[in-house]
This record gives C-alpha cells, sequence and structure tokens, in this order.
C-alpha cells in the first residue's frame, strides 16, 4: 500500500467514527490526502462540520473511539471559527478541524458573494471543493454548488491583492551587493505574489494561507508564464543576477497575462513603481 494509499484508508476509518457521532452534518478529508500527492511526511486532515460544536470532553471520547493517540486540542478558536486539534494513528500524524456549518455557510457567502479574498476563508472552500466526503454528501454538494462558478468580483479583488511589487532596482542592487538574505526575502515575496496573481487569473481558490505544494498548485495552473515550474523554481536556486531577471520576467509576464484575462484592472501604476529608478549616488546607500 502506497504512503497516499495508507493516509486515505485512515481517513476514512476515522472519519467514520466522526460520522457516527450525535450532531455530525460533514465528515471530509482534505489536504495533499484528499488532493492526491500525499507523501511520507504528510498528516491525514479531516474537517467534521457539525450543527453545534460539541464540548471539550465529548470530542475527547470521540477521538478515543477512533483509537486515536496523543490527542490534544488546541485553545480558542481558528481565524475562521474552527476548532483544531492534533493525535496520531499507525505512527501518522492525523489533523482535525471542527467547524460548525452555519460558520461554514457564512464564510462561503463572505468568499463568493463578497468577494472576500482572505486566504483563511479560501482555504476552507477549497477543501469543501477538493475534499473527499466521508458523510453527508448531499451537504458537501450544495456547498459545492454555491461556489461554482467562480466570481469575478473575486478574481478582481485576488489580483488586485497581489500586485504589490516594488522597484526592481531594489533586487539588482541587493544581487550587486551579495546581500542574499535580504534579496532571497523580496524573492520569496514576489513568488507568493505572482501564485496569488495567477490563482486569481485562473479562477482557482487558494488552498492553503501560506504556499506549500507549489510544484502541484502549479501543475494546475491553465493559464500561467511559458515554462512557469522550471522559472519558478530557479529565482530561489539560481545565482543572484541570474534570479533576479527571471523574477523581473516572470512579473513582466504575469502583468501580461492580467492585462489579457483581467482587463478591468489597470496595471500601469504598479509597471510604473517597477521601473522606479534607483537613488543616485549623492542619496546615500
Amino acid at each position: 500500500m502506497s504512503d497516499l494509499e495508507r493516509r486515505h484508508a485512515l481517513g476514512r476509518t476515522v472519519g467514520a467514527v466522526y460520522a457516527r457521532a450525535m450532531g455530525t452534518e460533514a465528515v471530509m478529508i482534505g489536504g495533499s490526502v484528499s488532493r492526491g500527492y500525499a507523501d511520507r511526511w504528510s498528516d491525514v486532515e479531516i474537517v467534521v462540520f457539525w450543527n453545534e460544536l460539541p464540548s471539550e470532553p465529548v470530542r475527547a471520547a470521540i477521538a478515543a473511539n477512533a483509537t486515536l493517540r496523543n490527542w490534544r486540542a488546541f485553545e480558542g478558536t481558528t481565524s475562521v471559527g474552527g476548532i483544531e486539534e492534533s493525535a496520531d494513528r499507525e505512527g501518522i500524524r492525523t489533523d482535525l478541524i471542527h467547524m460548525e456549518t452555519r460558520s461554514v455557510e457564512r464564510l462561503v457567502h463572505d468568499v463568493v458573494d463578497r468577494a472576500d479574498a482572505a486566504l483563511d476563508k479560501q482555504a476552507v472552500v477549497a477543501t469543501i471543493r477538493d475534499g473527499v466526503a466521508v458523510h453527508g454528501e448531499p451537504q458537501v454538494e450544495t456547498w459545492r454548488d454555491t461556489t461554482d462558478p467562480y466570481p469575478q468580483a473575486l478574481r478582481l479583488a485576488m489580483v488586485k491583492d497581489h500586485l504589490v511589487f516594488g522597484p526592481h532596482a531594489w533586487l539588482v542592487m541587493l544581487a550587486e551587493r551579495r546581500d542574499l538574505l535580504p534579496l532571497h526575502v523580496l524573492l520569496c515575496r514576489i513568488e507568493t505574489a505572482i501564485l496569488g496573481i495567477l490563482l486569481g487569473v485562473n479562477g482557482m481558490y487558494a488552498p492553503s494561507v501560506t504556499p506549500k505544494w507549489t510544484r502541484h498548485l502549479i501543475d494546475r495552473l491553465a493559464l500561467a508564464p511559458h515554462d512557469f515550474a522550471s522559472r519558478f523554481d530557479r529565482i530561489l536556486t539560481g545565482e543572484a543576477e541570474a534570479a533576479v531577471q527571471d523574477a523581473g520576467r516572470l512579473i513582466d509576464e504575469t502583468l501580461t497575462l492580467v492585462e489579457h484575462h483581467v482587463p478591468e484592472l489597470d496595471t500601469m501604476r504598479v509597471r510604473s513603481r517597477i521601473a522606479e529608478s534607483p537613488r543616485t549616488s549623492h542619496e546615500g546607500s
């Protein structure tokens, strides 16, 4: 049995226990397991949707029934109103997320109807769309129908939120100085911004708050610069000067995609910002 198959089977087994609990409306396997690329490092993410969140003792009892070991609940709630727990079974970490269905429905409304581009909210929507339903398929399908098609207003918001590029001259300066730490901080920000823009251009809900599994994410992008995956990698693995050149080209091509596919947004201001001249010598170093 492969790493993916083992985790998928574990998710279904554990999920079935939660599906039998009173008040459960839907149970899903999420994360890399549901998207089909989990490896030996991957945990199993299980999302449980309740009509009302159960108390911690009740959740602990359900975890025990599911033969989960080293169970612990994190204090407080997440930014989207969920409760997180961690445990393990068969040597595999299992992360549990509990949410009330009414909270999920408000969240979906925020993203779809109000064009709220917050990444934490989009990640929940992406889980609903990509996850494997263990229980409550009709409820999950209703949510999925609500999120399709990808809203044009969200496309605009997502692209606009990530048009954050600064002067290219900053990168050139840092590369010439061999000041590699701040250079790579900026390059990481640039790559994150490019991914955010391309998610909007492609009409894809962001699958996580911070970038992860980027090669798999890139493979799903129908609209992207030519040879994007290889060039994306080279920015962080190549020599400083070459990385700066590659970043500049990818930014330019990404903006061109925006101009073609999201013409409602004016990119002239950000292009002007990118082209700003470096400071002259008398302005200091």
